[in-house]
Order: structure tokens, then C-alpha cells, then sequence
């Protein structure tokens, strides 16, 4: 019985996760959706495309298991550094993502209520 009790714990744990995840990517898109929010995306596309050649650098083959989509959810801080970073899934190539957005720089983003202004990143990865 302690295992069901243990089981049914880890459960709500990894689904009161899950939630966290999807209701910050979704003030992340609400962010995006603004004129100011289109803007800034776009003045992140270099720092992207940096973190892209780090992790996938040209000619690489990247592992079948890693191929596909992925989201990674953040805030930047009116210093232009990237804080609370998670992504889904987790796999060697996601994480080399959160590694190089953890050490950028960005642009101050536009102001908001927040303490820090939400993103989210959705990537797909193809052969």
C-alpha cells in the first residue's frame, strides 16, 4: 500500500509540473502576441540561431531520440538574462539549449506587470 500512496504522490507531482510548464508557455505566448512581444521575439532570433549552431552545429547528425519537437519556457530579466529555464522534453538537445539561452545576453524586453518577462520557445528539430 505505501507504494500506491508513493506512486499516486509522484504522479500528482509530475502533472503539478506539467501544469506549471503549460501556464507559463501560455504567458509566454500571451507576451508574444503583442506588437511589443512580436518585436522582442524577433531581436532574439540571432541568440537563437547562436544556440542553434552550438548544439547542432552544420553537417551534425543528430541522434534519432533527440529529432522532433520541443519547448523551452523562461524569463527575462530587465537585464537581459534568462532565468527559469525548463524545457520539455528533456534530452541532451534541449538541454545543450537551456545551457547556451542560460549564458546570453538579451535585449531589455518590453515593460511588463512581472517581475520578469515570460517566453516561450517552440523548436523542431528535423534531420
Amino acid at each position: 500500500m505505501r507504494y500506491l500512496v508513493l506512486l499516486a504522490f509522484l504522479l500528482a507531482a509530475h502533472a503539478a509540473a506539467a501544469d506549471d510548464f503549460s501556464a507559463r508557455a501560455a504567458a509566454g505566448r500571451a507576451a508574444a502576441g503583442t506588437p511589443e512581444g512580436t518585436k522582442y521575439d524577433q531581436s532574439m532570433w540571432p541568440i537563437l540561431t547562436q544556440a542553434g549552431h552550438a548544439c547542432d552545429p552544420p553537417g551534425a547528425k543528430v541522434p534519432a531520440s533527440e529529432l522532433g519537437h520541443f519547448d523551452i519556457v523562461g524569463n527575462i530579466t530587465n537585464t537581459g538574462k534568462m532565468v527559469a529555464i525548463e524545457a520539455t522534453p528533456i534530452n541532451p538537445l534541449s538541454e545543450c539549449y537551456l545551457l547556451q539561452l542560460s549564458h546570453a545576453q538579451f535585449a531589455p524586453p518590453p515593460p511588463s506587470p512581472r517581475p520578469s518577462y515570460p517566453i516561450v520557445i517552440d523548436l523542431t528539430v528535423t534531420p
